[in-house]
């Protein structure tokens, strides 16, 4: 990648490797966004296409099918969620989707219930 990577994570069944990523070099003010890293095709993904806020937190859920994360918005950190291998087939704009609102969310945490 060109510009600044940060945060790295598994999904729990070691498939992908999840991090945070700006895309142009010695630009620090430029957005972060969620890639995911196929390390048997060396194939890297942005996972956040169309989601223009800064992705701040990132955690995988336990089953390893989404990612939660929070994001900048008017003052605010809500929870949005994407999936970790989203239908790019699909014409929409992000499949990103907001799951918590009006909240200042930080230091997200999975955790398996018994």
């Amino acid at each position: 990648m060109k510009g600044y990577d940060a945060g790295p994570v598994y999904t729990p069944d070691g498939k992908y490797l999840l991090f945070r990523s700006q895309e142009r070099a010695t630009f620090e003010a430029d957005r972060w966004r969620i890639m995911r890293y196929n390390p048997q095709s060396g194939e890297i993904v942005e996972l956040t296409r169309g989601f223009d806020q800064q992705v701040d937190d990132i955690v995988v859920s336990p089953d390893g099918k989404t990612i939660f994360f929070t994001a900048g918005e008017r003052g605010k950190a809500p929870i949005f969620s994407v999936p970790v291998e989203p239908d790019f087939r699909l014409k929409i704009a992000t499949h990103v989707k907001k799951i918590v609102e009006g909240v200042f969310a930080s230091n997200l945490k999975c955790h398996v219930g018994r």
